[in-house]
């Protein structure tokens, strides 16, 4: 699925690392996907915090997580607007539970999105 996924042109495959997910992959399932992809599109590994997705570092391109803001190789994700600067920038309205509520008026007036 994943050769698949690249050859429609996704900007970049999750992979959730955070166990109580339903989505939830392994690394050794992340391992699997990043061969089948062979560098034609980034792998982003997906954790509530940076902890969970370290154990696949050799997988990922980029993290998203609620604390990750270390290095450029990391996505801010909050349901907040950021401060500072990011070189990539999620907005989870959902907070992780999957249901979208309306983007908070100083987001959008922001150039953000």
């Amino acid at each position: 699925m994943a050769d698949e996924v690249c050859r429609l042109g996704v900007d970049a495959i999750g992979i959730v690392a955070h166990k109580k997910s339903k989505r939830f992959v392994t690394v050794d399932e992340a391992v699997a996907i990043r061969e089948a992809v062979a560098g034609r599109c980034p792998i982003v590994v997906v954790g509530i915090e940076l902890a969970e997705c370290l154990p696949y570092y050799s997988v990922a391109d980029m993290y998203q997580a609620e604390d990750a803001n270390v290095t450029d190789k990391h996505i801010l994700s909050t349901s907040k607007k950021p401060t500072g600067k990011y070189k990539y920038f999620l907005y989870d309205a959902s907070l992780g539970k999957g249901i979208r509520t309306d983007y908070p008026n100083g987001l959008m007036t922001t150039g953000v999105i």
